[in-house]
């Protein structure tokens, strides 16, 4: 078996299933700014009230949508529960820190067993984690640049949160793989903090 073709053949696919796995409610139909529950005038210019309860139709959670309908339906029925829907204040994002690490670090320790068990070479080794912390880099670079062209310009459209969010999961990237850096290149780093 050619390692090296099944570790270039990996470094391709990874990528693409991370982000089709990720992807998986980029879809859906809900408030683009996060907000839950988001009360008549509303905080932002999608605001959507076609049932007429007073709150943004994306804002609203499902579990609210439910209790609403079935308060419209019983008008004259009292109801002795009173329900109370959390409000996460528009940070409800899930970063996936310690799933992303462990992968990144599983896969580090992949290519390192590789290197030590020599299919494959200690340059290609050292270059792949090279590539791979520059484009955490360049990623949590871009994104934001993204982040401040939209906060500078006063620009809200529904990739701002999904902006944000690949904005966490990049540095979350570049600061794992620099910690793997600092180990791959151990001895040149502790010789700059050496005292001669």
């Amino acid at each position: 078996m050619d390692w090296e073709k099944i570790a270039k053949k990996l470094i391709l696919v990874l990528p693409a299933m991370a982000s089709l796995l990720s992807a998986e409610g980029s879809c859906a139909t809900s408030c683009p700014y996060g907000l839950v529950n988001d009360p008549y005038p509303g905080q932002c210019p999608r605001y959507t009230d076609l049932n007429g309860d007073g709150f943004c139709d994306f804002s609203q959670t499902l579990d609210s949508v439910a209790a609403n309908d079935s308060v419209a339906q019983t008008d004259n029925v009292r109801d002795e529960n009173v329900h109370t829907i959390e409000d996460k204040g528009g940070f409800d994002h899930d970063y996936h820190i310690i799933p992303l690490s462990l992968i990144i670090f599983g896969l580090y320790l992949f290519t390192y067993y590789l290197f030590k068990k020599g299919y494959i070479k200690r340059s290609k080794h050292r270059r792949l984690w090279n590539l791979l912390l520059t484009f955490g880099y360049a990623g949590t670079g871009f994104t934001g640049f993204l982040l401040i062209f939209f906060i500078k310009l006063g620009i809200k459209t529904a990739l701002n949160p999904t902006v944000t969010y690949w904005h966490a999961e990049m540095a979350i990237l570049m600061v794992v793989a620099t910690f793997l850096h600092i180990h791959i290149y151990w001895k040149p780093f502790k010789s700059i903090f050496s005292i001669k």
